[in-house]
């Protein structure tokens, strides 16, 4: 099965917004879109991946007891649906973490 070809484009309206991802509690967990953000461009130029797109990533932040490990989440969106994202926990302080998404 192919996997969507997300863009920033689809992502840029979406800042602050949020995501709630499925975790095996009662309810899901919810993180907010903080960041979706270009990469920095190396030689050779950015722009030459699948479906001509340049890398990006997005930056979430979560709060309450329950960190996420590193891993495919299934995030679900009112607007974009279903996601599957591959999260990496970058900070936390036991309270709020944050995660990065890296599409390239």
């Amino acid at each position: 099965m192919d996997r969507p070809a997300w863009s920033l484009e689809q992502f840029e309206p979406r800042v602050g917004e949020s995501f709630a991802v499925e975790v095996g509690l009662p309810e899901p967990l919810r993180i907010v879109l903080r960041e979706a953000a270009r990469l920095p461009v190396r030689r050779p130029p950015a722009g030459d991946l699948p479906g001509g797109r340049d890398g990006f990533q997005l930056l979430f932040e979560g709060e309450g007891p329950y960190r996420l490990v590193q891993l495919t989440h299934r995030l679900h969106h009112e607007a974009l649906g279903e996601l599957d994202i591959f999260l990496v926990p970058i900070a936390g302080d036991g309270n709020r973490f944050a995660y990065q998404a890296i599409f390239s």
